[in-house]
């Protein structure tokens, strides 16, 4: 038996919801999955706290940040939001044949373990029924998932491949962002970083969900209410990013390898906070 059939087998003897059962989980994902999320290199870790510590309180509004993807892809407009005849939007429902995946931080107690055991890896509703949907997903394995919605009742949310935003119309540049989607986000993950370095110093733990997203944009636009937005392909995620700077917040975006001198003010913010934390 491999490791990741061994660690399915544990998992299957513990209860639902009990910690140990998903750990065995999390670790057999992690071994099975053909999606590996790209770990962050040190110093990309540290500039990311960087930008936390620092511009937490003064986000970049939708004006700069409009200014500045217009002026890196070419000095292009967002494309304005055009109303199609062709109804193509699909209900809130899945069907027979979607294409999914499973997001362990959004999905509802009863689908935590699954969503957990099958996260962000894509796969196609084969049922739906009364009660829930199943799924085969690419590894080839089928998991059941309770409700019918996508987004929060599920944990699961409709997935449209990296390859098919392969097409842009406009000038290729590789960013980098530190973005919240949810202003509530930010202070609580401030107050995170700063008491990690109280703890650990320099060395502090990689965090599971940095709020980090590097790649190229595929995509800037005017939104149905009236929001421009920037899509990125992001190399930590296996969808793209939609970055909305007036519902989110933004808190660092520029061009990938020229990032600003940051480095002295970050050895300061740190001896700072372990100063103040003695």
């Amino acid at each position: 038996m491999n490791k990741t059939s061994s660690l399915v087998r544990v998992a299957s003897k513990l209860p639902v919801g009990n910690e140990k059962r998903r750990q065995a989980l999390a670790m057999a994902a992690k071994h099975r999955f053909a999606f590996r999320k790209q770990a962050l290199k040190e110093e990309t870790s540290q500039f990311i706290d960087w930008v936390i510590l620092n511009n937490s309180n003064d986000p970049i509004s939708e004006t700069a940040a409009a200014k500045f993807i217009s002026k890196v892809l070419g000095d292009i407009a967002p494309t304005p939001y055009e109303k199609s005849d062709t109804p193509t939007k699909r209900g809130k429902e899945l069907e027979v044949g979607d294409l999914v995946i499973p997001k362990p931080d959004k999905a509802p107690p009863i689908n935590a373990d699954v969503a957990e055991q099958f996260k962000y890896m894509p796969g196609t509703v084969q049922e739906v029924d009364a009660e829930g949907v199943l799924i085969k997903f690419q590894s080839g394995q089928v998991g059941r998932f309770y409700g019918k919605g996508t987004g929060a009742p599920t944990g699961l949310f409709r997935h449209t491949p990296k390859s098919e935003y392969s097409e842009t119309g406009h000038k290729d540049v590789l960013i980098e962002c530190v973005y919240f989607s949810q202003p509530g986000e930010v202070e609580p993950y401030r107050k995170y970083v700063v008491q990690e370095y109280v703890a650990r110093g320099e060395a502090r733990d990689e965090d599971r969900k940095r709020p980090y997203y590097s790649g190229p944009v595929r995509g800037f636009k005017v939104s149905k209410e009236g929001n421009v937005y920037f899509l990125v392909l992001a190399q930590q995620r296996p969808y793209p990013v939609s970055i909305v700077p007036k519902t989110g917040k933004l808190l660092y975006v520029g061009i990938l390898g020229k990032r600003p001198n940051w480095k002295g003010d970050f050895e300061s913010d740190v001896q700072k906070i372990q100063e103040e934390g003695q």
